[in-house]
């Protein structure tokens, strides 16, 4: 599980790959990816997984919001918590 887990977070495809699909050079590759990474048009690289295929059958949403007393902090907290938990793949905090 850790290692999925860490695979959903930052997946990087093997280089050679992409260079062969983009018809560049190894050093070109590596030195456009590196560039996209830089200036921020790849922010990161991730894995998805595919639930069924782990035996997670269940898509939640989830609104919280009204229960909270105080917003702010109980949301955060709530963030927190849910950040933590690895089947948990996307999560939306709204604060306003």
């Amino acid at each position: 599980m850790l290692l999925l887990r860490e695979l959903q977070q930052d997946f990087q495809p093997a280089i050679h790959i992409l260079s062969e699909l983009a018809s560049i050079s190894l050093a070109s590759c590596a030195r456009r990816l590196k560039r996209m990474e830089i200036s921020g048009h790849i922010d990161r690289y991730v894995a998805l997984l595919n639930p069924a295929a782990m035996g997670v059958l269940i898509l939640m949403y989830l609104s919280a919001f009204g229960s909270l007393r105080r917003p702010l902090k109980a949301m955060e907290e709530f963030r927190k918590i849910v950040s933590s938990m690895p089947e948990v793949v996307e999560c939306y905090c709204s604060y306003g």
